[in-house]
């Protein structure tokens, strides 16, 4: 039995909230992911876990219905998925370190 049937979410892995970046024609795929990249660095300042999956882009790249489905606007290519949720694992901080060399 496949995982899609046992109701597994194999692509986006049960994430609450799933972000597809896209661009037009007129642009450039790294625009969408700089945007990707702030949308992260903004989650992850909420306390919010973040994981980008760059292979799910090219799934509706290849299919117009998916791509309805999914809010992209004809025209647009998807470039980079993010997915938000919250961690299940919390990690310590790095080690702090103090500057104490640096002179104004």
């Amino acid at each position: 039995m496949s995982n899609r049937r046992k109701g597994r979410d194999v692509l986006f892995y049960d994430a609450p909230a799933v972000m597809i970046f896209h661009h037009s024609r007129y642009a450039d795929v790294a625009d969408a992911v700089i945007a990707c990249t702030y949308a992260m660095l903004a989650a992850e300042s909420l306390g919010l876990g973040t994981t980008t999956i760059g292979s799910a882009a090219p799934i509706p790249q290849r299919n117009k219905a998916m791509s309805k489905t999914w809010g992209i606007p004809e025209g647009h290519k998807a470039a980079i998925v993010l997915i938000v949720g919250y961690p299940a694992v919390t990690f310590r901080h790095a080690i702090r370190r103090r500057f104490v060399g640096i002179q104004k």
